[in-house]
């Protein structure tokens, strides 16, 4: 990122960036393929009882304009910490929000207070970011754009679907997703993701291809979005979780 982009973002005069980062300790922080993939099944057996037992090995990292950070806490069991973000650390920020455990190198910690720990993707614990874990209460109605029906709270999450979000838990949340018909309407009935790059190995122009169609089909989803709140005709088209 050039020194254009990041003052673009730090000091845009009305959007503020946030992003998430775990950072973690133990064989989590080691850069050995083997040592992550052991604190990996910790994690994962932690897991199994409960998202409350991870809180040992992640710790949530906001990483935000100084303006919005004080509207961020933690309500769960992680010990969640903010970080201002600056010229000099948008870039390690943003990097460690996308250090996905086994796939890319985690990023060193660059706060004093986790010296020997690494920066990865906060996605392990906010895999759907829900407001009553990060938001302070009472903090309005969030306006959440999302490419699925449905929230999982955690990566782990994922493999335990009786843990699906309640409605009770998005009370203040007004979600914007695409519904089932449009997806089986894309290219291969699916969102496009990174499971593209094993599926179509083989075919990486008709991947690209793929995307791109995709890209151009998500812009039909903001324009009668648009339209609906234009026209003052969206409220007949919410429906409660």
């Amino acid at each position: 990122m050039d020194n254009g982009g990041i003052e673009a973002v730090l000091n845009h005069p009305r959007y503020r960036f946030n992003c998430g980062a775990v950072s973690c300790n133990g064989r989590l922080a080691s850069e050995h393929i083997n040592d992550q993939r052991l604190g990996l099944v910790k994690a994962a057996a932690l897991a199994i009882w409960g998202r409350s037992t991870q809180a040992s090995v992640w710790q949530r990292k906001i990483f935000g304009h100084t303006d919005s950070l004080s509207r961020f806490t933690g309500r769960d069991s992680f010990t969640t910490t903010t970080v201002a973000l600056t010229e000099e650390n948008i870039y390690q920020a943003l990097c460690a929000s996308g250090s996905i455990p086994l796939a890319t190198y985690g990023v060193v910690a660059f706060d004093e207070r986790d010296s020997g720990c690494r920066y990865r993707d906060g996605g392990v614990i906010d895999y759907h970011p829900l407001p009553d874990n990060i938001r302070t209460p009472n903090d309005g109605v969030v306006l959440y754009p999302h490419f699925y029906d449905s929230f999982t709270e955690g990566w782990f999450d994922k493999f335990t679907p009786w843990r699906r979000v309640t409605a009770e838990r998005l009370a203040n949340v007004v979600m914007i997703a695409p519904n089932e018909a449009f997806v089986k309407s894309l290219p291969g009935g699916v969102i496009p993701d990174r499971k593209d790059f094993s599926r179509l190995k083989h075919y990486p122009a008709l991947r690209q291809q793929h995307w791109r169609e995709v890209v151009i089909r998500s812009q039909e989803l903001g324009e009668e979005f648009l339209e609906l709140v234009t026209s003052g005709d969206i409220a007949q088209h919410v429906q409660s979780f």
